[in-house]
């Protein structure tokens, strides 16, 4: 059993493209031996907002704080407030905005813990790309991010008999398809 308090979890500022202002915790993930999601807290700046983006897995979201919205693949807006639940089927293209000039939008998200363990220390080590980015047009709302699926990352060794270095052999088994 794991009990932690968001307070003491550390912060970390996204730095991915079409992202703006927000920043990630994560309190619990599969490092911590959850068998099945991890959950991340992600604190959305005034006026910041998430890539718009697509991704071959759910999210499950709850709003702790503030108001903002979630745009769909086509643009429109729908508010989202504290205490709203958010499911975000696979393939679903999304962006949480913080419409707020004043408050930070704050949400619990719910991911499979492969994912989050690609998205902090996969990525960490080899410096693949998670988002696949395809141009929608001329702002960063209309720009679209597909996420890399867990899948393949899941069937990755760990290179340990193998002459290339780490990140080296990551890379040759992604692109084996392992």
């Amino acid at each position: 059993m794991k009990i932690t308090n968001l307070d003491a979890v550390p912060s970390a500022e996204m730095n991915m493209e079409g992202a703006r202002d927000v920043r990630k915790q994560v309190p619990i993930s599969g490092s911590d031996g959850s068998p099945a999601f991890a959950f991340r807290v992600f604190t959305i700046e005034p006026e910041g907002h998430t890539p718009h983006h697509a991704h071959p897995f759910e999210h499950l979201n709850y709003i702790i704080d503030g108001d903002g919205v979630i745009v769909n693949e086509s643009g429109e807006e729908q508010v989202v407030k504290k205490g709203d639940f958010v499911l975000v089927l696979p393939g679903e293209k999304h962006q949480y905005r913080n419409k707020s000039a004043l408050r930070p939008f704050v949400m619990i998200c719910a991911v499979p813990k492969e994912y989050e363990w690609a998205g902090r220390n996969l990525w960490a080590q080899t410096r693949l790309p998670l988002f696949e980015h395809k141009e929608n047009g001329a702002d960063d709302h209309q720009k679209s991010y597909n996420i890399v699926p867990p899948q393949a990352f899941s069937q990755i060794d760990n290179g340990e008999d193998c002459e290339h270095n780490k990140s080296d052999h990551l890379l040759h088994n992604l692109k084996l398809g392992r």
